[in-house]
């Protein structure tokens, strides 16, 4: 299930995933990195060390429930307990990728917030206004150590305005996937999403609202509480209504473990 759910979600692909044995875990996080320097013959090495900060990890349940009658189950040419095992698996990585980039609080702040480290700031409200400049500044933004596997995640109607956006040579600056390769803006790649939310027409407007991400999300820890996620099965429960009952318990923790690895794009007002 685990890979499942990975398979639909962008958060459990390119974040940290860490295996928690206890309710909370506190995971170390690189704040400031050792340095080397040219010493003279015999001379002494500088000491140099790296600082580390403790990003708190704390398990919440993240669970579903079905009912289902068993004449279906018996009737049915589809395999009903596959099916709901699919289900849950892609609700629970659409859920985990909303959590990281919309999260208020519990079980985290998502990258859409202000929990990310830069934003940018387009000219206007409207979707449409985004630029070249734009994208390009929110890679500017991020500091030199995390520029590598890096990644935009926009929704779908941002990546309609992005995919028409030119440089000043008059070239488009996305770049189609193939071969293997994925699309990218500005030769970064980006995954679409549809948990940003988007605009009902393409010339809407909404002030002031972070719609677009660039990051690292290496930086970004996912902790999995329960190593194993399983498809529960009770035909008992409702035995008298002739229904089978469908139950899957997770448990996960969230955090951002580096802000500056981050950058949103932001709407003006």
């Amino acid at each position: 299930l685990v890979g499942l759910a990975r398979a639909g979600s962008f958060a459990l692909q390119k974040c940290t995933v860490i295996n928690m044995g206890a309710l909370t875990r506190n995971v170390p996080a690189e704040l400031t990195v050792a340095a080397v320097a040219w010493e003279a013959e015999e001379g002494a090495i500088d000491e140099s060390e790296p600082t580390f900060g403790q990003v708190p990890l704390t398990a919440r349940r993240l669970s579903g429930y079905s009912i289902v009658s068993n004449e279906l189950i018996a009737d049915s040419t589809v395999d009903i307990a596959g099916l709901l095992t699919e289900q849950f698996s892609h609700a629970i990585g659409q859920e985990l990728d909303n959590q990281v980039l919309n999260g208020t609080g519990l079980p985290c702040s998502g990258v859409l917030t202000a929990k990310a480290g830069y934003s940018v700031v387009m000219s206007a409200a409207a979707y449409s206004s985004v630029t070249c400049d734009n994208l390009s500044n929110m890679i500017a933004m991020l500091p030199e150590g995390f520029q590598s596997n890096l990644t935009y995640v926009f929704n779908r109607m941002a990546t309609h305005f992005i995919r028409i956006q030119k440089d000043t040579a008059n070239n488009y600056i996305y770049a189609k996937p193939g071969n293997g390769v994925p699309g990218t803006v500005w030769e970064v790649p980006y995954y679409q999403t549809a948990k940003i939310t988007q605009p009902d027409a393409a010339d809407a407007t909404d002030a002031s609202t972070a719609w677009a991400v660039l990051g690292n999300f290496k930086y970004f820890y996912i902790g999995r509480r329960l190593g194993n996620m399983s498809l529960d099965v009770d035909p008992y429960g409702k035995f008298t209504t002739y229904q089978t009952q469908f139950r899957i318990v997770n448990r996960w923790a969230a955090a951002v473990a580096q802000a500056t690895a981050f950058c949103r794009l932001v709407s003006g007002s």
